[in-house]
């Protein structure tokens, strides 16, 4: 028995991606070892010593294998292993016993092996454990949406082509660290190599982020123009006499427009706080666009990611929850401390200004959002979203 000693791996590489993954089995399977048979261990010529073992089990082996698996992580940061929707915390475990490598029987041969020639040893592996992605850095990596930015970003890309096509025709290179090094934003595949987390919770993250794609590049939304525009889109549909299950996207879009607001933003709008529905054809393409990591900026349905082209028959429904949740942060972020009573007659208020009096409200739906004193019945702002991601800081924040 090897005694462990498991210490966390830190990474000195950043997007590896895993060359190969080679399925190790147990001595007695391979060498064709039996009990009344003698082997002789001996050296090869040039063991190898830098070989890493990774512990898993069979079903993350199976998704390395099949669609790949990256280990990410700065020289100050413990490394993870990322597949496509799941991030592990690599372990690095110490053993007092030494681990031989050698090659397997060749096959069909059935003769018990004499003779098994070390190829390799190790006295430490890695072990990978299920963790949470890293994403506290996400907001601060996301420049604020302006008006104009997709026009702006156009002619900077053509202006990017030229520089490209210069460089090639003189030789030249350069790397400025992407479109983010000019204060463009960071597209899908740079998130992804600077973030610890898998494809599918970068894209959970963007979601709740309500961060915005324009050109292949992500934004956040300015919480006043995300507010505003929801005001809007309810609103409009109070006026237009368009039922908040059934909002015809394309209608409302265009309607939305006549107000002053982005095409951009009134898609984006309809997606942070509805799903499509309806037509069931258009509603399973757009789920199969998700699935499939398609750009949020398309719309569902829709031909490539141009936003102005939307498919009639389109409809959302609006989820009441969220759009309650929404109204219900805005006052506490306008101010912290509240008097339960108090908070809810604004909060009514303030969905009634939106033509929205019918969506309900309570205090059982601000679990997550504030805490509610019993003896003074005060209500307190304590997001959940805003606590630490790391254990040692979220117990502190806790208590």
């Amino acid at each position: 028995t090897a005694s462990r000693h498991k210490t966390d791996s830190r990474a000195d590489t950043s997007g590896s991606e895993i060359d190969e993954a080679v399925l190790l089995e147990p001595m007695s399977g391979p060498l064709r070892l039996s009990a009344d048979s003698t082997t002789v261990l001996q050296y090869g010529r040039g063991v190898r010593q830098d070989l890493t073992l990774l512990e898993i089990d069979g079903k993350l082996f199976q998704e390395i294998q099949t669609y790949g698996g990256w280990v990410k992580g700065e020289v100050d940061q413990e490394a993870v292993l990322c597949t496509r929707t799941q991030t592990f915390a690599l372990k690095h475990v110490q053993t007092t016993n030494t681990v031989l490598l050698m090659p397997p029987a060749q096959e069909g041969d059935d003769r018990v092996a004499s003779i098994a020639s070390i190829r390799g040893r190790v006295d430490h592996h890695l072990e990978a454990a299920l963790t949470a992605p890293r994403l506290d850095r996400l907001p601060a990596m996301l420049p604020a949406y302006q008006e104009g930015d997709a026009e702006r970003d156009s002619m900077d890309m053509d202006s990017r082509e030229d520089d490209v096509s210069g460089e090639q025709q003189s030789g030249e290179s350069r790397s400025d660290g992407g479109g983010a090094a000019a204060g463009k934003g960071f597209t899908s595949v740079e998130l992804l190599q600077r973030l610890q987390a898998s494809d599918g919770e970068l894209r959970e993250g963007l979601r709740r982020c309500g961060a915005l794609e324009v050109n292949g590049s992500w934004r956040s939304v300015p919480q006043e123009l995300a507010h505003h525009t929801l005001r809007v889109l309810l609103l409009t549909c109070a006026t237009r006499g368009w039922p908040r299950s059934a909002v015809p996207g394309q209608m409302v879009a265009v309607a939305m427009c006549e107000d002053d607001i982005d095409l951009r933003l009134a898609q984006h709008c309809l997606q942070s706080f509805g799903s499509p529905v309806g037509n069931s054809g258009t509603a399973a393409l757009a789920d199969g666009h998700a699935q499939n990591g398609a750009s949020a900026e398309g719309w569902p349905g829709s031909e490539g990611n141009d936003p102005t082209v939307a498919h009639d028959g389109t409809c959302w429904a609006l989820d009441e929850v969220r759009i309650a949740l929404h109204f219900a942060r805005q006052l506490l972020q306008a101010r912290n401390i509240w008097q339960l009573d108090d908070f809810m007659a604004a909060w009514e208020a303030a969905l009634v200004e939106c033509s929205a009096e019918d969506v309900p409200i309570s205090v059982a739906a601000l679990a997550g959002e504030a805490l509610v004193e019993p003896d003074t019945r005060a209500l307190r702002a304590f997001p959940e979203a805003g606590l630490p991601a790391g254990a040692p800081e979220r117990f502190a924040a806790l208590w």
